[in-house]
């Protein structure tokens, strides 16, 4: 456990609270990891609370449609680790939003050897369900977790006009953690799943956004939450 205070962007919000989220094992484990409290900001709240019925319902979907598909070209009975390895590589459409869980889901399943099609067709139904539930609820649920913050945020145009950070909401969010970590005091982190637009040298641009929002804000950390290239 760390003794930092967590400020969280929407991906990581939404990590935390769907379990087939790719980035959902890193985001869980970040909240944990902390004996302070996990924020969201209120430009985060917002975009959350908008952002997560949609998320939910393309990943259960695009679940429901390789079930769909893996019943018109699987018949065999029971499905050794060969069979497995083929519907990972030439059945699992890689367009899908949840493409990298079922990759992950298959993986995990050839090294088990086989299982029965029937088998595997109730737990692809199940998974379709479990993108609606509260993926955080082992652990005393999603609101045990995260806090909205509630204490206002002031102007900090100052140090908003020297920010790299341009695209949508992120500078408002970058700012708002900066508050936080101002009026709370001690190491506060960000924890992002968009390493691109807050961490990484953008060209043309003169330093790494992570050191130039350090180097402007009270934060102490970016941290990368993102997932990288599979396999």
């Amino acid at each position: 456990m760390t003794g930092s205070t967590q400020v969280l962007d929407t991906g990581v919000l939404v990590g935390i609270a769907v379990a087939h989220d790719q980035h959902h094992g890193k985001c869980l484990e970040f909240v944990l990891e902390t004996d302070e409290v996990s924020y969201a900001t209120p430009t985060v709240g917002n975009e959350f609370r908008s952002k997560l019925p949609e998320v939910r319902d393309r990943l259960s979907r695009d679940i429901k449609r390789h079930r769909s598909s893996l019943a018109k070209q699987i018949s065999k009975k029971r499905l050794n680790r060969t069979d497995l390895v083929q519907i990972r590589e030439q059945i699992l459409d890689t367009a899908l939003d949840a493409h990298r869980f079922l990759f992950e889901f298959y993986d995990q399943l050839a090294q088990q050897g086989e299982i029965k099609r029937e088998d595997l067709m109730d737990r692809l139904s199940d998974m379709a369900t479990e993108v609606h539930e509260d993926a955080a609820k082992e652990h005393g649920g999603f609101n045990t977790l995260v806090s909205a913050w509630s204490g206002g945020v002031d102007n900090y145009s100052k140090i908003e006009e020297e920010l790299l950070i341009c695209e949508g909401d992120d500078p408002d969010v970058c700012l708002e953690a900066h508050h936080i970590a101002v009026t709370l005091g001690g190491e506060t982190e960000l924890g992002t799943t968009n390493p691109n637009d807050f961490i990484k040298q953008q060209k043309g641009e003169p330093e790494e956004r992570k050191e130039n929002i350090l180097r402007l804000t009270a934060l102490s950390d970016v941290r990368d939450l993102s997932i990288g290239r599979y396999p």
